[in-house]
């Protein structure tokens, strides 16, 4: 991202102060991270992809399952936008929730408390089938950043 492997290193607050870092960030953590032999972008896309999987892998110890307090209601808020996020990208059914323990659970009661209100479109839909005519909504490209000088990182990153 900046032409040089040293660059977080020396200065990691860059992710949190620049927006086209904490994208590649988040992007190599997506891509890269693996928990139980897998990472989050092979959960979304295999067999129908898995939700539950990508949150497991992230966030898995905090929220597979939710351990009371904070992270039930974190992981209820979360529900809810990706439930926001599959609406406004028209897709007909949500991936599966499987991989994460107590996540279909946590669907299930936020749904009638009120705090997943974006996923009423979904309930009692099959989770995670493929939809074979589905056309994804188009959106036009903004602005595509090139980052000058990007170079493949070091084995070691620090």
């Amino acid at each position: 991202l900046t032409g040089s492997a040293d660059t977080f290193c020396d200065d990691p607050d860059l992710v949190s102060k620049e927006g086209r870092y904490a994208w590649g960030a988040g992007l190599y953590f997506w891509m890269e991270h693996t928990k139980e032999e897998t990472t989050s972008h092979m959960e979304a896309l295999k067999n129908g992809g898995d939700f539950g999987g990508t949150l497991n892998n992230i966030n898995g110890g905090l929220e597979c399952p939710a351990h009371g307090g904070w992270h039930v209601d974190a992981v209820k808020a979360r529900l809810n936008r990706y439930c926001r996020a599959a609406n406004a990208l028209g897709l007909p059914n949500l991936m599966r929730l499987d991989n994460c323990a107590g996540l279909q659970e946590s669907l299930d009661t936020c749904l009638p408390e009120g705090k997943c209100d974006e996923c009423k479109r979904y309930k009692g839909k099959f989770t995670g089938r493929l939809v074979s005519n589905f056309v994804p909504a188009v959106a036009e490209p903004s602005a595509v950043v090139q980052v000058a000088g990007a170079t493949q990182p070091k084995e070691s990153l620090c």
